[in-house]
């Protein structure tokens, strides 16, 4: 290619990463507040997003007209699952807060690409798209070359900003009088990633990723010997922290994911191409064996949690997850337990797994498998069965997370609410109506179930009034469940872990005080203040002398009643409704 056709190369690229930038600009920023078309808003960004998204990642390896063709073919029906599911929201706000359609949309306009570069470019001239090589090097390629013109542009980014500082020194404001200028800075960081794909694609010989995946096949062992700890040590250790567990699923997970990538790199792109020492071929089919054993307990775990709680979004997720790395699992320790030709067998089923991803992502987006509507049927067969009460349900999610379906649902949940339970779901959906957050309603629902318990639980000294509701209207939902914690406890006497002591500890205040003191370990005491009627008196804290001498047994002793009511051993100086005083 001559010099010229290069710099004609890099100017159509910059151009289209400029036209790109600015599309995005105009779309989310000047039509953002038009209501009615927030839909429409929607679609057009997507289609600007899924088309220049995959037409830069193919502009080198293949022509632009191609390149122009494909992306057409990839971000034209991404962008109409995503617009077509997001109907399921009143609003595209409520909509792209859920984030899976965009973790979909993503899928929709990546995946693709490999498969639409090797087409027409197969290795062997015959098998196209499933042509393995093909689709290895353009996929590993395509993240490559994407790596390094994104680090360019933020390399760009802060060249331009350090000149600015520097000429601003000379009282020269021209930079940043032009990157305030509300579309420049979309406009230009497409126009510098469209320049620097044009220089990495003409570097292809060079910007290759065979240092990365040299680099990533160092691992290999490593990871092989943590999997293998793992799995080594779970008999003995035990699977209360495992089943049932979300966060412990997902690094299963995560680390079953990490594993077949470790593999796949490890294999290349034919067999001449694979890891040749004795050990890191080992060490990748014991990986690959090892790997069912991860993805089953992933997958169990998230079972076991679905069984107890019922379905929502996030698990609807998980599950699909736990699936796609089942199968990787499945085929990988197949392929390998058959011997022979083992890493064409991983090879091929690396393609398969590919299209399974695609086809569950297309299929997130379509009523086929509407998250919000599952969740919901399960939420409410579950309440209605009894196998969920009240408390269970996660109404903020229903009426803010869950769509149409959600808040359709809340009428199906008024409807089969069982006898008795009606007004206590009616409070807690009017609670979810009026709360600004969700942490506000956790916190409030949790307040309010924490009270009565404590309520309950918490005896009184002395014979003194037992302790109500509005004692405790002024502590936070947070101190409430560690009171009542604290009341689950048993001191060494046998007595609950928790105790009021009453009196009239404020002179100059109606009514009697309090100190609720309650268990935080099996040594450990905190307290809380009750306050009586009070007039103008406020009390932030309670000064107790020896305090670091406390333990359990004071509990044990207000609950036999060894203590008395005296008056204060400390005398004070008054200066103006200051009190100067020493402790003793």
């Amino acid at each position: 290619m001559t010099e010229a056709q290069l710099t004609q190369r890099r100017v159509i690229l910059a151009l289209i990463g400029a036209i790109a930038g600015f599309a995005l600009w105009f779309l989310t920023e000047e039509l953002s507040d038009l209501e009615s078309g927030g839909f429409g808003l929607l679609f057009l960004t997507a289609l600007t997003v899924g088309y220049f998204g995959p037409l830069l990642a193919m502009v080198g390896p293949l022509s632009l007209p191609m390149a122009a063709i494909r992306a057409a073919i990839i971000g034209g029906p991404a962008a109409l699952l995503f617009s077509w599911a997001s109907f399921r929201f009143e609003t595209v706000e409520r909509y792209l807060e859920t984030a899976h359609p965009i973790l979909a949309f993503v899928i929709l306009v990546t995946i693709p690409v490999p498969f639409l570069l090797s087409e027409g470019r197969s290795s062997d001239g015959t098998r196209g798209w499933r042509d393995y090589p093909a689709l290895f090097q353009g996929a590993w390629s395509t993240l490559v070359r994407y790596a390094a013109s994104w680090l360019f542009v933020g390399l760009f980014w802060l060249v331009l900003m350090l000149s600015d500082a520097m000429l601003q020194l000379v009282g020269i404001e021209v930079i940043e009088f032009i990157t305030r200028i509300d579309p420049v800075p979309f406009a230009l960081s497409g126009l510098v990633f469209g320049l620097a794909i044009a220089v990495v694609n003409e570097l292809s010989d060079y910007v290759s990723p065979n240092l990365v995946l040299r680099l990533l096949r160092l691992l290999l062992p490593l990871v092989l010997v943590i999997v293998s700890v793992f799995i080594v040590a779970l008999p003995f250790q035990g699977l209360s922290n495992l089943f049932g567990s979300f966060s412990a699923a997902a690094t299963l997970i995560a680390m079953t994911l990490g594993s077949a990538t470790l593999v796949t790199v490890a294999l290349d792109m034919t067999d001449a191409d694979a890891v040749r020492a004795p050990v890191m071929r080992l060490s990748a089919q014991l990986l690959a064996v090892l790997m069912p054993a991860m993805a089953s307990l992933a997958a169990y775990a998230i079972w076991l949690r679905v069984a107890d709680y019922g379905w929502t979004p996030d698990r609807i997720a998980a599950a699909l997850l736990a699936f796609v790395v089942l199968g990787y699992a499945g085929f990988y320790a197949l392929a390998v337990l058959r011997r022979g030709a083992w890493m064409g067998r991983i090879r091929h089923a690396n393609i398969l797994q590919s299209l399974v991803v695609l086809a569950l992502a297309a299929l997130w987006l379509t009523p086929v498998l509407n998250p919000e509507r599952i969740s919901v049927n399960s939420q409410v067969a579950r309440f209605a069965s009894g196998q969920a009460e009240v408390s269970d349900l996660d109404l903020w999610a229903f009426l803010n997370d869950w769509g149409r379906a959600g808040k359709d649902g809340i009428e199906r949940l008024r409807e089969v609410a069982p006898e008795g339970t009606a007004t206590l779901l009616s409070t807690r959906i009017k609670r979810a109506q009026d709360s600004g957050s969700k942490w506000q309603f956790a916190r409030d629902d949790r307040k309010d179930n924490s009270l009565p318990k404590a309520v309950e639980l918490v005896p009184v000294a002395g014979g003194k009034r037992a302790l109500s509701e509005a004692d405790l209207k002024n502590v936070s939902s947070y101190r409430l469940t560690r009171i009542v914690k604290g009341c689950e406890r048993k001191t060494p006497k046998g007595h609950a872990g928790c105790i009021l002591l009453r009196a009239d500890l404020l002179p100059g205040s109606e009514g009697e005080e309090g100190i609720l003191f309650f268990m935080t370990g099996a040594r450990n005491l905190d307290h809380e203040v009750i306050l009586g009627t009070r007039g103008a008196a406020r009390v932030s804290s309670v000064d107790l002398t020896g305090w670091a001498q406390l333990s359990i047994d004071l509990i044990d002793q207000l609950a036999e009643g060894d203590f008395q009511i005296a008056p204060p051993r400390i005398g004070a100086i008054r200066v103006k409704d200051i009190d100067i005083f020493i402790h003793p």
